[in-house]
């Protein structure tokens, strides 16, 4: 009997001794995860801090872009020139008799909408990087910050931390989104200029062919020879020639260049960008690819304009030319 009732205790003391030693177990696991649990919200909170101040003052600053404001400062240069000489030249145009050159003139005023379009985009650009890094640096950054503590305290709660998870990681991808937009597309802009050089192949064209006319008196480039049409006209141009509608094509095609590098780029940088982002951020991608097709739809029709142009101008000249023989019959 007394043995029976030592082996029952002692199978007392051994169960006693397991449940210590795993409650013993857990209590250090605990104190473990809390520790990383305080790693982490200490981790984020520097990061929060370190982007509301450091990178928010820096990323704000157009300092920082300067590189990238300097090449749409140019591109604005360029733009402005383009709606001066596109209205002048329509207003020259519209002032040939028998409104031979109205077509031209209408076009070149749909082209001046056009660039105004196009200036827009430069300064929206221009802006848009300061206030992309103000974005991204000072609201999306640090709420991301504060989801990823939410979730980090609210551990044992499941689905709510991996809800706060999920949107602090959607926050991260929009602003990277934001910040690498603009100065992509400024840096595939300049890797176009650079290889196809257009302003020097333009410069050579315009040496050769300077070299080959036998008088100084005509202009230097299509720029200059659009600006004088208002003087011709004064002087007693009366029909459209056929430089003046290569000038005028060549007017077009500087145009579409200009679209390409500041409305097309960045519409596909950005709609790449957010297609690489869609798969977390659900954005719709196809609002900025409507815009573009829309707008490059109204530019394709220019040079069907020009030649429809140039019938016109051929017809009108052996209409004259007929008078004229009539006349000399008579």
């Amino acid at each position: 009997m007394d043995e029976h009732i030592d082996a029952i205790i002692s199978a007392e003391s051994d169960e006693i001794t397991v449940g210590s030693g795993m409650s013993a177990d857990l209590s250090g696991r605990s104190r473990g995860l809390s520790k990383a649990r305080i790693v982490g919200i200490v981790l984020l909170v520097a990061l929060a801090l370190i982007s509301v101040f450091p990178l928010r003052g820096t990323f704000t600053n157009p300092a920082t872009y300067e590189a990238q404001i300097q090449t749409l400062d140019e591109k604005k240069g360029n733009v402005t020139a383009l709606v001066a000489m596109s209205t002048a030249a329509s207003a020259g145009i519209s002032l040939i008799p028998d409104d031979v050159g109205t077509p031209i003139a209408n076009k070149l005023m749909d082209l001046s909408s056009n660039l105004m379009v196009i200036l827009a985009v430069i300064y929206l650009e221009k802006y848009l990087l300061t206030i992309f890094g103000m974005a991204t640096f000072a609201i999306l950054v640090p709420v991301a910050c504060v989801l990823g503590i939410a979730a980090i305290v609210l551990w044992n709660r499941a689905a709510i931390s991996r809800a706060a998870v999920r949107l602090a990681m959607k926050l991260v991808v929009l602003g990277a989104v934001l910040m690498f937009t603009v100065p992509t597309s400024v840096a595939v802009t300049n890797m176009i200029d650079e290889t196809y050089d257009i302003t020097a192949s333009i410069q050579e064209a315009n040496q050769a062919a300077a070299e080959e006319e036998d008088t100084d008196e005509a202009p230097s480039d299509p720029l200059s020879f659009i600006a004088s049409i208002p003087n011709m006209v004064a002087d007693g141009l009366a029909s459209v020639s056929n430089e003046m509608l290569d000038e005028v094509n060549s007017l077009i095609e500087s145009a579409a260049v200009m679209i390409v590098t500041s409305c097309v780029i960045p519409i596909v940088v950005l709609v790449f960008y957010l297609w690489v982002a869609n798969m977390l951020l659900g954005i719709d991608v196809s609002t900025p690819k409507n815009f573009l097709s829309g707008r490059m739809a109204r530019m394709g029709g220019g040079r069907e304009v020009i030649a429809e142009s140039g019938q016109r101008v051929r017809e009108a000249r052996a209409g004259r030319r007929e008078k004229t023989e009539m006349q000399d019959a008579r």
